[in-house]
């Protein structure tokens, strides 16, 4: 082939024309995605990604969160010593301004630490004639926080392979956050090219649950980036890459900003230098097989192949420098075809009869085109059509036996792409070229279905061959439209799938949670006088868990589905109505202009939800609970949606608080009571460490003679500004949040100190709260408390509270044997208030059975009291166990007690709560029995 001059170079500037209109370009990227997985490269460790994963969905709650959770997790990483903190968190609306006012504040501790992602968007919803503009999060948070763009700009098959190291907005130009915590100085519109030979197992990611809930874990983040970001499925916040396939964009930015630190920013080969070199290795084998032997022209050019990606397979580990080979492997392809037919007598009597024109089109333009996945259809400046590929066929309908016909193109392609290849040519004609850019349109297919293209359209102007041959120019040469399209019709039914889904639950299909409280944000901009008024319910189905236990999740599901039915066939509009979570619901109601046609359309939509439901076995009756918010002419003040909805959910709480079907409205005590509620939740994080928080003791007695056997530490609160808190408050808000462990751990250890410096060896009886058995290693706690303190384990007495969510693993069990084993002494506390006594009493070897204080306190009015009492006693005797009574007032309680044989008590007849200083001079007293203390009561 290359024995003749005019064919070589026909074939060079064929192959530098299709590697210049980029229609290899994507299989180059296909074989750059396939040279990544011959690396695995550790990452730096100095990177860490804090993930909101389900673990920390489950742990803290449905996003999105009050910002107070990423104020604390901020704090947590402060007080670790992370280096830089990364929140790839959009807060560039406002949310409640107390939670608002706690992250900032959070932001202005780290001192300059925190780092705030911000991103371009067009500032119109239709993008047309819109200037993008940078969304950045609120100015009460960027004061003290540094800024980080997150764009990224997928490639035309939807994979993102650069990061941008910027973006320039109203003139001043922005980092990104992985060249930002990088280190790269600051170059202006350039990408990272970025190598995503990275092994993510070696990435640090914890999550952020654990952060918040243990120290180690907090503890491992010293010194490092941590970049924050969501990782759950259901957050949806995803891209697709090389290697990896679908990754957590916070992940992205940390393969970006590795690459950085790692100096291996991809470099690309020049295009033009590979067929270049591609051209002079064709050359060498041509030249070299002048017999023209078919069998070692395909065995050369198959090791011109294997040794090019061989070769580029090595500088992209040595050197991360990517070698564009497509050009090789369609120049190898091509030429052994040429030679196959040039072997033939056919090709070579054809040879002498062609013109360079007709081979031009017939042997360049047809291999491009035949196997091409993307339809590719090629038009002459009189509108007929040259050259179609095969998937022309399936998206345009276009025969390509007809094409030879000329046919126009007004038949075969849409109007819309024709007008723009007119336009397109005359541009050129005129010396000007269109800005080349991808478009869509929806078309009719051939079958007669609608469908969305993706297309672009270049013009070319080929050579002519005589203009080859006598080195004329080509000013008269004709010009060619190429259009290329790929049917994205799947694509736009995913997309609009995932935006459906990403705003509804797909089960009940009403709203998700932040759709709901957008459509009531567009209500009230649209009613803002609020002439009629309007109700907020929050609707809880009371007990529907045993639904799904007797019934079956399908019976549950069909109830979920004629809820959600019911409650839109009840509100005025099918937008007013979500499911907040598994059995919670949540509907706008307007037109109540008072709150009394409130309240009747409240107990209207209970009654309406309380009707029977149909399901496979027979009928299910559940009852309703609500919560309700009014909101009427001057009831609003700067409430917005959210707040609307939680003082509706709010009010929720205290139905279900209460029982059985009904409905409360949300009012001045209700606000009250939610304000001091979040002033707990907010201080209870930072008590003990400001010594808020402290212990008391209650002095543990016999009742024979009043001598002191121990006491039982009772925890306090002190708060500056709520005064005496009580733990009826504060413990069930430390469940919620996750803080009893820490709380508990460190009443453990208190209690353990202060007791090791009491005289004759009193004990200590410490409260258990079930969150502390199930989520924590007990026995290691415990073990560490007495190692600590040098308490002997018989002095210890741990008192377990009955509790429905306390399951009694192997594992616990376990430890509790263990710590036994020890010397440990275990009580269980309350007995006959909670969950199953009896069962635990078999399941677990107590040493003591506390009767609560509610029997012993009713011993002189009830009859059935002092029967519990007394049974109780029994069913100790027989399980050889030591009896405690809780809440002695007076002789007449002493006297009873003592008749039946209760070896200790404890109450205010005895003494109350005391600071262990006051305790520990009141133990010394009642050490031993005397004539004193036998006719003494206790102030």
């Amino acid at each position: 082939m290359f024995a003749r001059p005019y064919i070589a170079l026909l074939f060079f500037f064929g192959m530098a024309a299709v590697q210049a209109a980029g229609l290899l370009n994507p299989t180059d990227r296909s074989l750059a995605d396939l040279r990544f997985g011959l690396l695995s490269r550790e990452a730096s460790g100095e990177i860490a990604f804090a993930a909101i994963d389900k673990q920390s969905l489950d742990a803290i709650g449905t996003w999105p969160w009050p910002r107070e959770i990423h104020a604390r997790l901020i704090d947590r990483l402060v007080e670790a010593g992370a280096s830089e903190i990364v929140l790839d968190i959009d807060f560039s609306t406002p949310s409640v301004p107390e939670q608002d006012r706690y992250l900032a504040a959070s932001i202005a501790n780290a001192e300059g630490r925190v780092v705030l992602p911000a991103f371009l968007q067009k500032t119109s919803a239709s993008g047309a004639g819109s200037e993008p503009r940078l969304t950045t999060p609120l100015e009460m948070f960027t004061r003290d926080a540094w800024l980080g763009t997150v764009n990224v700009y997928p490639d035309p098959d939807s994979i993102v392979r650069r990061f941008p190291r910027g973006q320039m907005a109203d003139g001043e130009f922005v980092q990104s956050i992985p060249a930002m915590i990088a280190g790269s100085p600051i170059e202006k519109q350039t990408a990272i090219a970025v190598d995503f030979g990275l092994d993510l197992s070696s990435i640090p990611v914890v999550s952020v649950a654990d952060i918040l809930r243990t120290d180690s874990v907090a503890a491992a983040m010293e010194g490092k980036t941590v970049i924050i970001g969501a990782y759950a499925a259901e957050l949806r916040d995803t891209y697709a890459v090389p290697r990896h396939g679908f990754i957590p964009g916070a992940v992205l930015q940390i393969i970006a900003a590795e690459t950085e630190l790692a100096g291996r920013d991809l470099v690309f080969v020049k295009d033009f230098a590979v067929t270049l070199f591609t051209f002079g290795m064709l050359a060498l084998i041509f030249l070299a097989n002048r017999r023209r032997d078919i069998f070692l022209t395909g065995l050369s050019l198959a090791t011109l192949v294997a040794g090019a990606e061989l070769l580029a397979g090595f500088l992209y580990v040595k050197f991360a420098v990517v070698v564009p080979t497509a050009i090789i492997h369609l120049s190898a392809i091509v030429a052994f075809s040429v030679a196959a037919l040039a072997a033939s007598e056919f090709f070579r009597s054809m040879l002498a009869e062609l013109s360079i024109e007709s081979r031009n089109t017939k042997m360049l333009l047809k291999e491009v085109f035949r196997e091409n996945f993307d339809a590719i259809v090629v038009l002459d400046e009189s509108g007929n059509i040259l050259q179609s590929s095969k998937a022309s066929s399936e998206i345009f309908g276009i025969d390509r036996s007809v094409t030879a016909a000329n046919l126009t193109d007004a038949s075969l392609l849409p109007d819309q792409i024709v007008r723009e290849c007119r336009e397109a040519l005359a541009a050129r004609k005129k010396d000007r070229n269109l800005p080349a850019s991808v478009r869509q349109a929806e078309i009719r297919a051939p079958d007669g279905s609608r469908r969305w293209v993706e297309y672009s359209i270049g013009v070319i102007q080929p050579k002519r061959a005589r203009s080859l041959k006598k080195g004329g120019g080509d000013a008269d040469a004709p010009l060619v439209a190429c259009i290329t399209a790929r049917d994205i019709t799947k694509r736009r039914n995913l997309e609009s799938r995932l935006r459906w889904v990403s705003m509804n639950d797909e089960l009940t299909r009403s709203q998700r949670r932040h759709a709901f409280i957008a459509s009531v944000d567009k209500f009230l901009e649209r009613e803002r006088t609020l002439p009629a008024g309007f109700t907020v319910v929050a609707v809880n189905l009371h007990r529907f868990k045993t639904v799904n236990v007797s019934l079956g999740r399908p019976a549950g599901d069909a109830v979920l589905k004629q809820v959600a039915e019911r409650i839109a066939a009840f509100s005025a509009s099918a937008d007013s109505v979500a499911r907040l979570g598994g059995d919670t619901f949540a509907v706008l109601i307007t037109s109540t202009p008072t709150a009394e046609t409130a309240s009747a359309a409240c107990q209207k939509l209970i009654e309406h939800l309380r009707q029977p439901y149909p399901v496979t076995r027979g009928e299910c009756h559940i009852g309703i609970q609500a919560g309700a918010f009014f909101g009427g002419p001057g009831t609003l003040g700067a409430l917005n949606a959210e707040q609307l909805l939680g003082n509706a959910e709010a009010a929720l709480d205290e139905a279900r608080t209460n029982g059985g079907s009904r409905v409360v409205f949300f009012d001045s005590e209700l606000a009250e009571a939610r304000t001091r509620s979040r002033v707990i939740e907010r201080d209870l994080w930072s008590a003990i460490e400001t010594s808020q928080i402290t212990l008391a003791y209650q002095m543990i007695v016999t009742p024979e003679d009043r001598r002191a056997m121990g006491a039982e530490a009772l925890v306090r609160w002190e708060h500056p500004e709520l005064g005496k808190v009580g733990p009826d408050e504060f413990i069930p808000i430390a469940e919620a949040n996750g803080l009893i462990d820490s709380l508990g751990r460190w009443v453990l250890r208190q209690a353990c100190r202060d007791a090791a410096g009491w005289h004759h060896d009193l004990g200590v009886s410490v409260n258990l709260a079930p969150q502390q058995l199930q989520n924590g290693d007990i026995l290691s706690e415990v073990t560490s408390a007495l190692a600590a303190s040098g308490l002997a384990p018989e002095r210890l007495t741990l008192e377990i509270v009955e509790s429905e969510w306390l399951e009694m693993s192997g594992t616990l069990l376990d430890s509790i044997r263990a710590l036994k084993g020890l010397g440990v002494t275990f009580a269980l506390d309350d007995f006959g208030t909670g969950y199953a006594g009896i069962g635990y009493l078999s399941k677990l070897p107590f040493d003591k059975i506390k009767i609560d204080r509610q029997f012993t306190m009713g011993i002189d009015e009830a009859p059935e009291a002092r029967g519990v009492v007394q049974a109780v006693k029994s069913l100790a005797d027989a399980f050889g166990m030591t009896v405690v009574c809780e809440g002695v007032e007076n002789e007449s309680h002493e006297a009873f007690i003592r008749s039946i044989g209760c070896q200790e008590a404890q109450g205010y007849f005895y003494q109350r709560p005391l600071p262990k200083e006051q305790f520990e001079a009141a133990a010394l007293k009642a050490m031993s029995p005397t004539a004193e203390r036998a006719t003494r009561k206790s102030a």
